[in-house]
């Protein structure tokens, strides 16, 4: 575990990888064109000389370098992430976390890259890091829906990953963020009625219906956001939530009568 890092100490390592590509970008050229008797221990003087003064070599020359680093660059890139995937189809996340990690530094926006890796943190059971980084991932894409309000092409349902219904998920399931159980709640009501999030309104509802994770009950509040999850694709797991609760409601004679499944979804109030 003490040689997994952190992501803020990942992103502090960014400029040094960056210098680092660099310099063997500088010695790829230095090896191409090592036959020169004007070879000098000074790099930059020499790649400086040898553009400027030499018509045998140009600054394609350099080019062609860059492009071949980049290519080696981009090839291993490829090799990481389909290696990292398939330790994480494994269950092996010991194994996919550092070369996650070396993704990240190479691609720090890629925010599917960030949540692996919170996921990993999850599942060895480095809970602070993980709630760090799935919160990270919760303000990411709320942060994005509320930046396509003002786009031309903003649409009504944004779903986007679901990592705001990932990350609440987690700290309701997790004793210790149990103090965040009213954020989380926030978070939820926000993505299932400002995103028309689907997996919220569902888990919202979930949690309303049967008062879970010290919510107040609100059976009918409850309801409403299953049915929207219902009309929204998620109709057996709606009413399957919705009858088992109603079931128990009807034993202790405090409702009436159970609608069929049809008329009950028909009764969803827009």
């Amino acid at each position: 575990m003490s040689s997994l890092k952190t992501l803020s100490t990942i992103k502090e390592t960014e400029k040094s990888v960056f210098h680092e590509k660099k310099r063997k970008i500088k010695k790829l050229f230095l090896r191409n064109t090592s036959k020169r008797k004007d070879v000098t221990s000074d790099t930059e003087k020499y790649i400086e000389a040898t553009l400027l003064n030499s018509p045998s070599i140009t600054i394609t020359d350099y080019d062609k370098t860059v492009d071949e680093e980049q290519h080696a660059i981009t090839e291993q890139f490829y090799k990481d992430s389909e290696q990292a995937n398939r330790f994480l189809r494994q269950g092996d996340y010991a194994s996919a976390f550092p070369l996650l990690q070396k993704i990240f530094i190479q691609d720090s926006s890629n925010i599917e890259v960030q949540y692996g890796i919170g996921f990993c943190y999850e599942k060895l059971k480095m809970f602070d890091e993980a709630e760090t980084v799935f919160r990270n991932c919760s303000d990411f894409e709320l942060s994005s829906f509320t930046k396509t309000l003002t786009a031309p092409s903003s649409q009504s349902n944004y779903n986007d990953r679901d990592y705001t219904v990932k990350y609440v998920t987690f700290l309701l399931n997790n004793d210790k963020f149990s103090i965040k159980s009213d954020e989380a709640i926030k978070r939820l009501k926000f993505a299932a009625v400002q995103m028309n999030n689907v997996s919220a309104m569902y888990n919202l509802g979930k949690i309303l219906i049967n008062g879970m994770y010290n919510v107040q009950e609100d059976f009918e509040e409850g309801q409403e956001y299953l049915k929207k999850a219902y009309a929204g694709g998620q109709a057996d797991r709606a009413w399957a939530v919705y009858e088992k609760r109603a079931k128990k409601l009807e034993k202790q004679g405090k409702l009436d009568k159970i609608p069929d499944r049809e008329t009950w979804a028909k009764l969803y109030r827009e």
